[in-house]
């Protein structure tokens, strides 16, 4: 029965630690099984874009604070998965986060023109804009504390309090610039060789990012494979006097590490049928 259910129930949870293998006939057509266990690996990056405000060089003069003073474009890689292809990995997917308002380019229309302004007018700019803004956050605290606007209450405060963190976030992005977070999940198929325990995905760089393999200036992103045993799923092999045999391939359970230069990234034990046994069973006697 064992035998049969495993000839049979190819979409049974045991179908990815036993597969048939080899030549065998089939509705009366001769197929040949070549079990494979494709991987997936999932590398989740970040990529951080700094714009420099306008007003930046007189952050912390005049809110005593310091902004970022170049523009600048930094990656890394904030997490990563292995999985099996066809039954664990999920579609990869990609979420966008602003830690500011707003897209890395533009700035708020308040009035500034570099091109025409002396570096003396651009500090008498900055400083207006900082005085703006020490304005906004303090008309923020009259109308939390009821001392202006005694009128201004339920969604009417609401509207006028948005409104305020509003102009404050565009007075403040001229000072600290403009910070635009995105993460992206990036999905890296490999089809194991039996013979070939590392695997250079791609490569990765703080500046550029996830690089082809073959670009030698960033870190190499690895996948090693380390066989650990034989696997826990335990067959039966047929007799010498068995009528009827077919082979199975049983996956042995085989260590799959992601590593990014010299740091690991992930970790997980997956049956591999590429680096498992064939196990002759024997079949049911046709009637």
């Amino acid at each position: 029965l064992c035998c049969t259910a495993l000839t049979v129930g190819s979409a049974s949870a045991q179908s990815y630690r036993v597969a048939r293998a080899g030549a065998f006939e089939e509705n009366g057509r001769v197929e040949v099984g070549i079990p494979t266990s494709p991987l997936a690996v999932d590398l989740t990056v970040e990529k951080e874009v700094v714009t420099v405000g306008p007003y930046a060089r007189y952050a912390q003069k005049f809110l005593g604070v310091r902004g970022a003073l170049s523009d600048k474009t930094l990656y890394s890689v904030k997490a990563a998965r292995v999985a099996l292809l066809d039954r664990d990995a999920t579609t990869a997917s990609e979420a966008v986060s602003y830690t500011y308002l707003g897209d890395a380019e533009t700035f708020s229309r308040v009035p500034f023109d570099k091109r025409s302004l002396v570096d003396e007018s651009l500090e008498t700019a900055a400083r207006n804009a900082a005085n703006t803004l020490f304005a906004i956050r303090r008309h923020r605290m009259e109308l939390i504390t009821s001392e202006a606007g005694e009128h201004v209450f339920g969604a009417g405060l609401q509207a006028a309090l948005a409104e305020l963190d509003r102009q404050e976030q565009a007075y403040t992005e001229l000072f600290l610039g403009k910070r635009v977070t995105t993460t992206s999940v990036e999905r890296i198929t490999v089809v194991p060789d039996a013979g070939k325990q590392k695997y250079i995905l791609c490569r990765f760089s703080p500046d550029r990012g996830l690089l082809p393999g073959n670009d030698l200036t960033g870190d190499v992103v690895l996948l090693q494979l380390d066989k650990e045993s034989d696997g826990s799923f335990t067959l039966t092999p047929a007799s010498p006097k068995a009528a009827r045999t077919a082979t199975y391939r049983v996956a042995a359970d085989v260590v799959c590490t992601v590593y990014c230069g010299t740091e690991e990234l992930t970790r997980a034990t997956l049956p591999l049928f590429e680096f498992g046994r064939d196990v002759e069973l024997a079949l049911p006697s046709k009637k």
